[in-house]
């Protein structure tokens, strides 16, 4: 697929090519017990944020993706709007 569909999100195809290289490091960053989420300044809505395009492609993938973003802010694995200074 070349990069332009990809980019643009105009195919069934190309959004879930999207949603794939979005929900890889989310996986990624739950298996390593918040990884990336730890960084100081990022909250849970940021991830939120950056990850919903997920949903673009698949209601049922960014479901998923949202309840591990959720359960990793639960666990302190990142911070909440609430937490901020």
């Amino acid at each position: 697929m070349s990069e332009e569909p990809r980019k643009e999100r105009a195919t069934p195809e190309a959004r879930f090519a999207k949603a794939m290289d979005r929900l890889q490091p989310l996986l990624l960053n739950w298996m390593a017990r918040g990884g990336t989420w730890r960084t100081p300044g990022i909250t849970a809505d940021d991830v939120r944020a950056r990850k919903a395009v997920i949903g673009d492609a698949s209601a049922s993938l960014w479901t998923a993706g949202r309840h591990l973003i959720d359960e990793g802010e639960r666990r302190g694995w990142s911070r909440g709007t609430a937490d901020q200074d």
